[in-house]
């Protein structure tokens, strides 16, 4: 067995953002000591899982998400990973990830996640500008992002990676192309940038019902997407996925676990894993977490990941077709595409077969390209991917 990736959950927020579908949660501080505890003591079960199933114990990549892992102590932030480096084998060129907002970039707590082995922080930025931030329910303004960023790269970090949304209502190609150059000027090893997206059950969705607040334009979206493909390629950066850039040698190992449909385990209330061949994903609610990791959940030789395994609450059907479009479409947001250095040959020929006649319509209308040994977006597909993805779920 290869090496596996490990995403921790942390669904705790200050502030639960008017955009955000994430299970993430404000006002619940009073449960951040027993869900610690409970993480660590799933991260323990998987551990004596793995022993009992004669399965390699290494992990190539760890991702903080959340939620804001950097919102809790950085002591927690500590135990969990002492129970990492004592239960699994992290391989050398392991890549560990801990996503932050600029405001808790204080130089206490980056030294302790230097200390705790954290090598890479992904930082929420989202906007250059005060009043974009505003907009989007931000907690931090743009200064903190800068002093946040550069405290950081001067305590040592070498891998620092900007999060950006586009679209924003009011924001126009001016307003985008100022966050881009802000940016560049602090040259991160990594950006992702996302169009913004009016999510069911968000603040945002209700304010578009109501009449509050206009759905973001995507033809103004399309036009700032096109214009940071030019300007990152300027840049040196190299467009690798969808929505990800990075400088040569950068690209986000964790991310590109999920893109190549490799394995990882996933910790925590509303984790998703993908594992022996199986999806399955952890009950959302951290108080329903903590209860069920405190019933001492059954691990011996038969143990098998089904609903009685720590706090899984369901299983996906995984069928050999969902797996096939699974993979096709994630290896489909990769710029690369599905190609014969990721994917081998037997399985492009298969896809090329499988789906034959929408691959035709959509190159047809000029979305996808193929070659021999490659099926992939085009431009203008990366611009419109939901609508590619659509054909083949």
């Amino acid at each position: 067995m290869e090496p596996f990736s490990l995403y921790i959950h942390v669904p705790f927020c200050r502030t639960k953002c008017p955009y955000c579908d994430f299970n993430t949660y404000e006002n619940i501080e009073h449960l951040i000591d027993d869900y610690v505890r409970s993480l660590i003591y799933e991260l323990i079960c998987w551990s004596k899982y793995i022993d009992f199933n004669s399965k390699n114990k290494s992990i190539k990549s760890v991702f903080f998400g959340g939620g804001t892992p950097s919102y809790i102590s950085a002591n927690y932030i500590s135990q969990i990973m002492d129970t990492v480096e004592k239960n699994f084998n992290l391989i050398d060129t392991v890549e560990i990830s801990l996503e932050c907002n600029p405001n808790d970039l204080s130089q206490e707590k980056i030294l302790s996640w230097k200390n705790s082995k954290i090598n890479r922080i992904s930082i929420g930025a989202q906007s250059f500008s005060d009043k974009f931030l505003r907009v989007l329910g931000r907690d931090h303004d743009f200064t903190e992002i800068s002093q946040g960023f550069s405290l950081a790269r001067s305590l040592g970090f070498n891998n620092l990676s900007l999060d950006l949304i586009y679209g924003i209502p009011g924001q126009n190609i001016n307003d985008w192309k100022s966050t881009i150059n802000q940016a560049l000027k602090l040259q991160p090893e990594h950006i992702s940038m996302y169009g913004l997206t009016i999510e069911k059950n968000t603040k945002f969705d209700w304010m578009v019902t109501e009449g509050l607040m206009p759905n973001p334009d995507s033809d103004i979206a399309a036009d700032m997407y096109e214009y940071v493909e030019k300007e990152m390629y300027r840049n040196g950066y190299t467009h690798y996925e969808i929505s990800n850039w990075s400088l040569p040698g950068k690209e986000s190992l964790h991310n590109l676990t999920y893109w190549y449909s490799q394995e990882y385990i996933g910790v925590g209330a509303g984790a998703h894993s993908f594992f022996s061949g199986i999806r399955f994903w952890n009950v959302n609610s951290p108080n329903e977490y903590i209860n069920l990791l405190e019933k001492d959940p059954l691990i011996d030789n038969n143990t098998e990941i089904c609903r009685g395994f720590c706090a899984v609450s369901e299983i996906e059907d995984y069928d050999d077709n969902t797996r096939i479009a699974d993979q096709f479409i994630l290896g489909l947001r990769l710029v690369e595409g599905v190609n014969e250095s990721i994917f081998n040959q037997s399985f492009i020929d298969l896809i090329s077969k499988k789906y034959k006649k929408e691959i035709k319509e959509l190159i047809d209308i000029g979305l996808l390209e193929i070659t021999n040994s490659s099926i992939k977006l085009t431009k203008r597909g990366r611009l419109l991917a939901n609508e590619v993805f659509y054909k083949f779920l």
